[in-house]
């Protein structure tokens, strides 16, 4: 984890931010199998979210100018962890 790097949570969710925004939604699921997570990557970086992404069979959808939605399969995230924590790590990077 990042320096400056704050996790708040309810019974609902857990969002990962900086000091000024969170940038990442996660809804845990009581069953373990998915869990669907939001991540805020910036405009500029959503062309190659998308495309690494698309490259790992992990099913996404773009909400807004620069919102990914994501409903990963635990063995899907298992083989990609790689890409989704690059992904987290571009979120943070423009919302710093």
């Amino acid at each position: 984890m990042q320096l400056g790097t704050r996790i708040t949570y309810n019974k609902h969710h857990v969002a990962i931010g900086t000091s000024r925004q969170n940038f990442c939604w996660v809804w845990p699921r009581r069953q373990e199998g998915y869990c669907p997570f939001e991540i805020k990557v910036g405009d500029e970086n959503m062309a190659a979210a998308k495309e690494l992404l698309g490259n790992t069979g992990v099913p996404f959808r773009q909400k807004g100018d620069d919102v990914l939605a994501i409903s990963v399969q635990l063995k899907v995230f298992r083989d990609n962890k790689d890409k989704v924590e690059e992904l987290i790590r571009r979120g943070w990077q423009a919302f710093s």
